[in-house]
């Protein structure tokens, strides 16, 4: 592993980055406030509740939640699916849709930082979720979805729309359950179409870091390293990302102390810079 240059910040690594988009480029997180009342949604959640419930208990990944899944639409979904193609128009297609799934969180319940998809050869990947919210705010506490490094504001029937590959998390339930619909839509298209697509998810990370400053989650870092280092002849820029997440945590000293022994000087090295530029940034 190489050393890292001490002055490099995180921001400026991805200076090879085109900006000139055809049209297939990932649109930011889009809300459509009130698609569905406070009725639909409990109709939407019953739905749902007819599939079996599936425990999805793995804490030290990240995740604690139950799901209700299915990968075919049946004739109880039609009118939600109706309605969020009238909301959304040309941009859902539910031909495009992989499966349907229903979060349910209750106390205890989270989803850390984590993307849904990463760069790959084939032609048909995942590009968008598709939610609803399907919970009042009176209903539970904590739960909050922030994409990237913001919270969403989102409301009960409100149907949003973001990129998979953008990190995403639900933070902790204190109280009551959430539940949410999600519609994991996957397109096919041609390669040059992919590259596009993958240089504006790495330009989104950007922004995020650029943006977020010290407060941007260790994290988030290491899921920008871990897409950047799915991409042909980006390890470095990968390595970067990982040591600037390596930098954000409370164990960074042991971090530096544990690749010096290894004899991983570079990656030693390179925690030590990000821990240079993180004391340094203003925000």
């Amino acid at each position: 592993m190489m050393p890292l240059p001490l002055l490099l910040l995180c921001f400026f690594l991805l200076s090879s980055v085109s900006t000139s988009f055809s049209g297939f480029s990932p649109r930011p997180f889009t809300n459509y406030p009130a698609t569905f009342s406070s009725s639909e949604v409990k109709r939407i959640v019953q739905t749902f509740k007819r599939l079996p419930e599936v425990s999805d208990d793995r804490p030290s990944q990240g995740v604690v939640r139950f799901n209700y899944y299915t990968e075919a639409a049946n004739e109880e979904m039609s009118w939600f699916l109706e309605r969020i193609r009238e909301k959304m128009g040309k941009d859902f297609d539910a031909e495009d849709v992989e499966f349907y799934l229903m979060h349910k969180f209750t106390p205890g319940g989270f989803f850390d930082y984590h993307v849904d998809t990463h760069p790959s050869g084939d032609s048909r990947q995942r590009t968008y979720n598709i939610n609803v919210l399907l919970s009042e705010e009176s209903e539970f506490e904590g739960g909050g979805l922030a994409v990237g490094n913001e919270d969403s504001g989102i409301k009960v029937g409100d149907c949003y729309s973001y990129p998979a590959a953008f990190p995403h998390c639900v933070t902790g339930i204190t109280k009551g359950e959430r539940f949410t619909l999600v519609l994991a839509v996957r397109e096919a298209r041609k390669e040059e179409e992919w590259v596009e697509w993958w240089n504006g998810v790495e330009l989104e990370f950007k922004r995020i870091v650029e943006k977020g400053g010290k407060t941007v989650p260790a994290k988030i870092y290491w899921l920008f390293g871990e897409m950047l280092d799915r991409v042909s002849g980006r390890e470095k820029d990968a390595e970067r990302m990982f040591c600037e997440s390596y930098a954000r945590t409370e164990q960074s000293g042991e971090y530096v102390k544990v690749f010096r022994e290894r004899g991983e000087e570079g990656t030693a090295r390179g925690i030590e810079e990000a821990l240079e530029r993180l004391a340094n940034q203003s925000n």
